[in-house]
């Protein structure tokens, strides 16, 4: 096969450091980008940046052997879609990397039903297992389509067009809007720079499926919380709508003697008894939206989004985004791609679209010949604990390994957060409500007491 045979030399320029962290900028001649990074390790350096002389640019996502691959087998694939009477398909001009083309998977999907994120997780962990067992990606979308029903059968399908008329497999899965999860584009990604796809489909769907497991936890722990939270205004609402209204004539004659907390208590009480309608329907509206939100795979980042104002549950949030981002780094950097390039995959991807800016920042920075703890301690992007541990692996040679322990560390910082923020929730309703209704009666008995003593 052509992978087996060795093509003509380049020179490859690089900026690189060893395990002290000392900075060296040379040339060295290699096959490709991926062999020149192996020599580069072989020789303890760990490239920063690479670049083909002759190019004149730094080399594309994609590793020389695999896209002069798939640009040799395009034509094989636009005759085959023929026969089997797509033509239709083979319209596409140049192929657009999936960093340009997250838009176009807006147009591309818009027909197709929404796409949330457990169904992402299977589709990815399908092609997975597929792949792993040497399953080309064409065939194997055919596998999951035929194999599949509804929606997830339909966008391996549409997904399996794009690939037969000679787009990548990121490209293909962003495109139809079957993948838009940042983080498991930038891990594919990687995937097919560096020939390893298979264990690029796994870690992206460990990835979606701890991102689901982490939102169906969130949700599950809000349950309780919110069904106490229901009963504990219906029981409010009960005694202020109908309890306290029944004592207002007693009062009404000698409302004047009436203490400040107790006019206070039947105010509310008028003025909820005017308008429970009113509060009956928002109520049923938020109801609706939330099973709608649910549905469409949209209720646990609206969560996380409110939870990230919160103080123990933002720290949270905080400590799974810099988690999602180590992680992703580590795996991109444990398949030898050049620390620029690993960058500029993780920016490009909207991996994560709030720190997109910070990311390439950093990168520019690094470029410039600054070590990557540095760059991410300069523009604030990660944990201090984190930017401690990749400075150790910088020092030591092994960043991949001590960013992807940072990132166990924070899911597991992320997750402690978490259990304590779900905790605190129940026992701070039912003291909450407690207070409501106690001061309500107490502001009740008083004011009856108050207009009984001034008559007798």
């Amino acid at each position: 096969m052509a992978l087996s045979t060795p093509g003509p030399t380049r020179r490859f320029r690089y900026i690189a450091r060893d395990a002290q962290g000392r900075r060296s900028t040379a040339s060295l001649s290699a096959v490709d980008k991926t062999a020149a990074v192996a020599e580069l390790r072989r020789r303890g350096l760990y490239a920063v940046s690479l670049e083909a002389e002759e190019e004149g640019k730094k080399t594309g996502s994609l590793s020389v052997v695999s896209s002069a691959l798939r640009r040799g087998n395009a034509e094989r694939q636009r005759a085959e879609a023929v026969a089997g009477g797509a033509t239709d398909e083979i319209t596409a001009s140049a192929k657009p990397t999936a960093a340009t083309t997250i838009k176009g998977s807006e147009r591309a999907g818009s027909a197709a039903r929404p796409f949330n994120l457990a169904q992402q997780a299977t589709i990815v962990e399908a092609l997975a297992r597929l792949v792993e067992q040497k399953v080309t990606p064409d065939r194997a979308l055919m596998i999951i389509s035929r194999g599949r029903s509804g929606v997830v059968a339909e966008y391996a399908a549409r997904a399996r067009r794009m690939v037969r008329t000679g787009s990548g497999l990121t490209d293909a899965l962003v495109k139809t809007g079957a993948l838009t999860d940042g983080a498991a584009i930038a891990l594919i990604t990687a995937g097919e720079a560096s020939g390893e796809l298979s264990g690029a489909l796994g870690s992206a769907a460990r990835t979606l499926n701890g991102r689901l497991s982490a939102q169906r936890k969130l949700i599950g722990g809000l349950i309780y919380p919110a069904v106490l939270l229901t009963v504990s205004l219906a029981s409010i609402a009960l005694v202020l709508i109908g309890i306290i209204p029944e004592f207002r004539p007693l009062v009404v004659d000698r409302f004047d003697l009436v203490p400040p907390l107790g006019r206070l208590v039947f105010a509310l009480s008028e003025f909820l008894t005017a308008l429970w309608p009113l509060f009956l329907a928002a109520l049923l509206v938020a109801t609706v939206a939330a099973i709608v939100l649910f549905k469409r795979g949209l209720l646990g980042p609206a969560l996380l989004g409110v939870g990230r104002r919160l103080p123990w549950l933002g720290q949270a949030v905080e400590d799974n985004r810099a988690m999602l981002l180590l992680r992703i780094l580590g795996y991109l950097l444990d398949r030898r791609l050049p620390l620029d390039r690993a960058l500029a995959i993780l920016a490009s991807t909207n991996a994560d679209p709030d720190r997109g800016e910070a990311i390439q920042s950093a990168n520019k920075r690094v470029e410039r010949g600054d070590a990557l703890s540095d760059a991410c301690e300069a523009e604030a992007l990660l944990p201090p604990a984190a930017i401690e541990l990749m400075r150790i692996g910088e020092e030591t040679g092994t960043l991949p390994e001590m960013l992807l322990r940072a990132a166990d560390d924070l899911e597991e910082s992320a997750g402690h957060y978490m259990s304590r923020v779900l905790t605190m929730i129940e026992p701070a309703l039912v003291v909450l409500v407690g207070c409501i209704i106690g001061v309500s009666l107490y502001a009740l008995f008083t004011a009856i007491t108050a207009v009984n003593a001034t008559a007798f």
